[in-house]
């Protein structure tokens, strides 16, 4: 699609190649005026990376060429149904508003030519785009006193969890003479590293995998080599000796994005044959201690309540997850269909036949991230 679809004055629906770059810089500024949109997620620079590995990037702009209020990105199939930029990828989503410009969902999406969009990562605070949904939390750690000051507070708070972090660090370096932590890396070699080791680590624990399609490895190279002013993707790397050869071996990778004071933990990934000394940890300790030297006082873990982010957040931010539809009767066929889907596992699941139930969802995890 290659041509503007209008649906009323105020709203212009884009493809990525239709905006201007004076567009792409009202985004940003619309943006920094927006504290929810903090996330790396809302830069235009990911909007753009993910524009560059898949076709069915659209973007609403809001407002006039000449004076954008903003911006809306999303992808959609032929169908009418919409997800955010980048699928499962996306961690934070949602439409980038100006603080004054209040829209109504079901009305965005209608004048946008949608049927529904699904979102799962959507900041509560931003106020001006009011919906309801499941309303869950996102992690991160407070470093803006630097990382023995968050270590403190952990303590305070009764959580070992930054205390844990250091003494990963102290460990590896008893048990293997040292380790050399590098910010961000450069080598490609480093990144093809982290994609088999994640690839490895969805099939041993059953997870989809979400590299096993080419677009999803090319936004990932696309993005940890995107060193912008408002995003830059952070490849972090340590380093162990390695007795064998006598020089050093790749013991964990991290792929985060950054952007304004915040880094978000996106990829990381570790040699299974180190798990016992926790190199993951150990590498994530190192991030938190030099973030505040490269202006990053927020380290984001998202959404999850898996244990190692409970031990080492100090901070919470509400996020939703829901759906919006354009009209009342597109709501009522999705209850509907989940009323059935309900049924229809546990229908299985008396029968014995819950493998079944597996294999049909696990059919549908793969294609949700084709």
């Amino acid at each position: 699609m290659n041509r503007t679809v209008r649906y009323h004055s105020e709203l212009t629906v884009l493809a990525p190649s239709e905006l201007r770059p004076a567009d792409w810089q009202a985004w940003n500024e619309i943006r920094a005026a927006q504290p929810a949109c903090a996330s790396p997620f809302f830069a235009a620079e990911f909007t753009q990376a993910v524009a560059a590995v898949r076709h069915d990037v659209r973007i609403a702009r809001l407002g006039t060429a000449l004076n954008p209020t903003g911006y809306f990105p999303f992808q959609v199939n032929r169908l009418g149904f919409a997800q955010p930029i980048g699928g499962r990828f996306s961690d934070d989503h949602g439409p980038i508003l100006a603080p004054k410009c209040v829209v109504s969902p079901p009305a965005l999406v209608r004048s946008a030519g949608l049927v529904s969009w699904t979102f799962a990562h959507l900041p509560a605070e931003l106020a001006e785009f009011p919906v309801t949904g499941t309303t869950s939390l996102a992690r991160y750690l407070d470093l803006s006193q630097g990382f023995s000051a968050y270590c403190a507070e952990r303590r305070a708070a009764g959580s070992k969890g930054g205390d844990d972090l250091a003494r990963m660090s102290r460990r590896i370096t008893r048990e293997l003479g040292g380790f050399r932590f590098e910010w961000h890396s450069s080598d490609p070699r480093v990144l093809e590293q982290l994609i088999t080791w994640k690839r490895d680590q969805y099939r041993a624990t059953g997870f989809t995998d979400v590299l096993a399609v080419e677009w999803s490895r090319q936004l990932l190279t696309r993005l940890a080599s995107t060193q912008t002013g408002h995003l830059q993707g952070v490849l972090s790397a340590l380093w162990v000796p390695d007795a064998t050869t006598g020089s050093e071996r790749l013991a964990a990778v991290h792929l985060g994005l950054a952007s304004g004071t915040a880094l978000h933990s996106w990829f990381p990934a570790y040699d299974p044959a180190l798990s016992k000394l926790a190199p993951g940890l150990a590498m994530f300790g190192q991030m938190a201690e030099a973030a505040p030297s490269h202006g990053l006082t927020r380290l984001r873990l998202g959404a999850g309540e898996e244990q190692y982010k409970l031990r080492l957040a100090s901070g919470t931010e509400a996020i939703l997850a829901g759906q919006v539809d354009a009209e009342p009767g597109v709501t009522a066929l999705r209850e509907g269909w989940s009323t059935a889907k309900r049924w229809v596992k546990s229908q299985l699941t008396r029968s014995g036949e819950s493998p079944l139930w597996n294999m049909a969802h696990g059919l549908r995890e793969r294609w949700a991230v084709r």
